[in-house]
């Protein structure tokens, strides 16, 4: 029982981090923004991050971000997990690794840049970082005096080592690495304290902080979309060259002409490269980011460059905690999944699903085709939401609907499939009329009749909180984890676009976005925060058992938190040679390019190492 109850309480947690999106614990409120940040990434740079520092909160800002910022209870918690971290790492009685972790924390609040110039097997590896420490640098240049000396005690003996390097006056002292391998060394620069790999990127960073190279910012795909994601107060900026992406790959050994499949599939052929910001703007915080992909084929090209139908939009309840809606053409999404999965797998996907899926699906659902009947009767435009006036409570009343292209040709190859279903599984009143009773791990399909509408419901005898049901009336193909969602939809026919979400100013400020995500925050916190409380209890005995010092009782009080919140809403929008994404909202998080880079950072010092 203990361990159901942490599991589920682990679920909660993650679910919630994924609402949230992964916390990013800098650079709110920003300070100044600093161009010399981009100066030091190489002009022929895979990647990079950047972040602008920490300034302190006005608790009278009109940024609400800002104001959620200057919370005591919000600045006590990010403190005590600071001191947790360092806490946790000293206990393990390495003076070094707990003067690292002290040092990387106080990194995070600085002005700092990593960059990745290239990345291939060892040792085929150049890169940077850069933190504007100031007058504060005293404790990370001892930490890399003494990590050097340590480096070099543990080097004694092995040959030959790389010598300190010399550019422009600056010393770049070598930690000791034998020199047939990677150079690694640090340096001070007027304030600036920057760490090296490999033999190139020394000179490419004193000359970007001494004014003598504008790095990135000369590199012409960052020039032609960084204006399309600028942001007023920037918190953040990444970069990532696609066409160097690709060769990363091949330079581990994955096949070219796979590599270049799997890039097709997903519809980044001649893609270049993404820019992306985030930062403080207006009253909350934003994310930015710009692709240049201009094929329109694989999965990005089954996403439509076409705006949301106000029509399908006003379907949605006001109410809705949670909405996803995309203008997708469905066949090409059935396509480019096929494609996907054959460029991953090496095998012919597409013939075996001809033949084992489309071939019998006539054979096996009573002669309903599964193109002609079905996938090429569905609309283009697939919205989803959650609303908790129609019986959801968080995610569990999800309901999806699609418009029919020709409801009554859908409607007659669904009638097909409903009646083998129907023949294959007894509704409650068959097993009554049979004189037998319903037992755990039964299953019976049941109806319902709105006005002129029938929806259908499993009744699954088991233990979990789902019962599926569908309709398909109105124009439209509708499905709900939950009967109530599709009787309040067949019963609100026409929707009253005074009551959709659709009225929001939030939402009518989505422009031409193909695709829209959006969640209450206001509402999911006050709903689940409490829980969250809970949850934290349930596992925050396991953390202070392995020494982090941080539990439920270092959490702000749900009141801190709401006066601050609202919606936050991701927006999708086809662009000349591209896409636009921007997410409008309180909650300053990593955009999903930042997150990524991160995955990628972790994954390349577990290679170095």
């Amino acid at each position: 029982m203990n361990v159901s109850i942490l599991f589920f309480a682990q679920m909660i947690v993650l679910g919630f981090a994924g609402l949230f999106g992964v916390p990013m614990p800098m650079a709110v409120p920003p300070l100044p923004d600093q161009p010399t940040l981009l100066h030091v990434v190489p002009a022929d740079a895979l990647a990079c991050f950047a972040w602008n520092g920490t300034g302190t909160a006005d608790p009278k800002s009109d940024n609400r971000t800002e104001r959620l910022a200057a919370e005591p209870e919000v600045r006590a918690m990010v403190a005590q997990l600071r001191a947790a971290l360092i806490g946790m790492v000293a206990r393990e009685g390495d003076r070094m690794a707990a003067d690292t972790m002290t040092v990387l924390t106080d990194a995070l609040q600085r002005p700092g840049c990593v960059f990745v110039r290239r990345f291939g097997p060892k040792p085929i590896l150049d890169a940077g970082l850069v933190v504007q420490f100031g007058d504060g640098k005293q404790a990370a240049v001892a930490l890399l005096e003494a990590a050097s000396q340590r480096l070099h005690e543990l080097s004694r003996g092995a040959g030959d080592l790389h010598a300190d390097m010399v550019v422009d006056g600056v010393t770049f002292h070598s930690f000791g690495t034998p020199a047939d391998k990677l150079f690694v060394g640090w340096a001070e620069v007027d304030g600036w304290v920057a760490l090296a790999l490999g033999a190139e990127p020394p000179a490419g960073i004193v000359a970007g902080l001494r004014g003598k190279s504008r790095g990135i910012a000369d590199h012409a795909d960052y020039q032609a979309l960084e204006g399309g994601c600028a942001v007023a107060r920037p918190c953040t900026k990444a970069f990532v060259d696609l066409g160097k992406l690709r060769t990363t790959f091949e330079n581990f050994g994955a096949d070219g002409q796979q590599t270049a499949a799997v890039f097709a599939a997903l519809g980044l052929t001649g893609a270049k490269a993404i820019v992306a910001q985030s930062g403080l703007e207006g009253q909350g915080f934003v994310q930015r980011a710009t692709m240049h992909a201009p094929a329109k084929e694989g999965l990005l090209g089954a996403l439509l460059p076409q705006p949301l139908l106000v029509d399908e939009l006003v379907q949605v309840p006001i109410d809705a905690q949670l909405t996803l809606a995309a203008r997708l053409d469905g066949k090409k999404v059935e396509q480019a999944l096929l494609q996907l999965m054959a460029a991953m797998t090496g095998e012919d996907v597409a013939a075996d699903y001809e033949r084992s899926f489309v071939g019998e699906f006539p054979q096996q659902l009573g002669g309903a085709r599964w193109r002609e009947d079905l996938l090429d009767q569905i609309g283009d435009q697939l919205t989803v939401w959650n609303s908790p006036g129609q019986g959801g409570a968080g995610f569990t009343g999800l309901t999806g609907i699609v418009p029919l292209r020709d409801a009554n040709a859908f409607a007659a190859g669904f009638a097909k499939v409903m009646g083998v279903l129907q023949q294959q599984m007894p509704s409650k009143a068959d097993v009554a009329a049979r004189g037998d009773r319903l037992r755990r791990g039964m299953e019976t399909l049941e109806s319902f009749q709105v006005g002129d509408a029938i929806a259908h419901w499993l009744n699954d005898l088991d233990d979990h909180i789902f019962a599926p049901a569908w309709s398909v009336a109105h124009g439209h193909l509708i499905g709900s984890l939950l009967p109530q969602p599709v009787r309040a939809f067949l019963g609100g026919q026409p929707a009253n676009p005074e009551q959709s979400l659709a009225k929001l100013p939030e939402i009518a400020r989505r422009g031409a976005a193909s695709l829209l995500w959006q969640w209450n925050a206001k509402d999911v916190v006050a709903v689940g925060y409490p829980m969250l409380i809970a949850a934290l209890r349930t596992i925050d005995v396991e953390w202070q058992r392995e020494g982090f010092d941080f539990d439920a009782a270092d959490l702000p009080r749900p009141s801190v938190l709401l006066p601050h919140l609202g919606r936050e809403v991701t927006t999708v929008t086809a662009v000349e040679n591209g896409w636009r994404m921007q997410r409008t909202g309180t909650i300053p998080a990593f955009d999903p390019l930042a997150f990524a880079l991160g995955v990628g950072l972790a994954a390349m010092i577990d290679e170095v190492k």
